[in-house]
């Protein structure tokens, strides 16, 4: 019976750094998702179908966008919407009423983690509304339905299409509560957010 073996060469620092910085990092890429798709939607269902004639508007082009999460520049690409009758072109009201600037601190990731890891999907996309300054936006509805998608889609993916070859499991305290992580590697070496779980509360 042939043995075999994976070897997978594993930097000290590097994983430590990774499992440090894995849910901040999360938690970044999760928002830039969320906005780009929350914006495409959003310009979706104000132009129609391609061909559609019965709208206001008509899809013209994208237009390099970006925000900064936790003061790293991420960058979008935002639809650009002209209104028919009037020839006027605008972007989408979410981009133009999210703040742009947006930090992710102890507080906010406690309670986003706690959402999800309890499935709270809901309360986890409020959150995230309300960072950006949304919730008094007329599209707020559709960005905080993007959001629980994201947050319900990414908790209820198929990892076995993923070939993770190790898994990396560290905590992280929030003042008396803990957050476990869990992190994979694939064969590919590629870094792959499995899940997280709110653990005791510590004396």
């Amino acid at each position: 019976m042939q043995n075999n073996k994976i070897l997978i060469e594993i930097d000290k620092e590097e994983i430590t750094k990774l499992l440090q910085n894995q849910p901040e990092l999360f938690v970044g890429e999760t928002m830039k998702e969320i906005i780009q798709k929350a914006i495409q939607k959003e310009a979706e269902e104000k132009t129609g179908d391609r061909y559609s004639r019965d709208s206001q508007y008509q899809r013209w082009g994208k237009n390099p966008g970006s925000v900064s999460i936790n003061n790293e520049k991420v960058r979008l690409e935002v639809p650009r919407l002209r209104l028919k009758e009037s020839g006027k072109t605008e972007e989408p009201d979410i981009y133009r009423s999210m703040r742009k600037t947006v930090e992710v601190d102890r507080r906010f990731l406690r309670y986003l983690l706690n959402g999800i890891s309890q499935k709270k999907y809901k309360k986890a996309a409020q959150m995230m509304t309300d960072s950006f300054g949304l919730s008094q936006s007329s599209m707020s509805r559709l960005f905080n339905r993007e959001a629980e998608k994201a947050l319900r889609d990414f908790d209820n993916r198929d990892l076995s299409l993923y070939d993770i070859v190790a898994i990396l499991i560290d905590g992280k305290y929030f003042k008396k509560e803990q957050i476990v992580h869990a992190v994979g590697i694939t064969m590919n070496g590629d870094k792959i957010m499995l899940g997280f779980i709110h653990t005791t509360t510590a004396e």
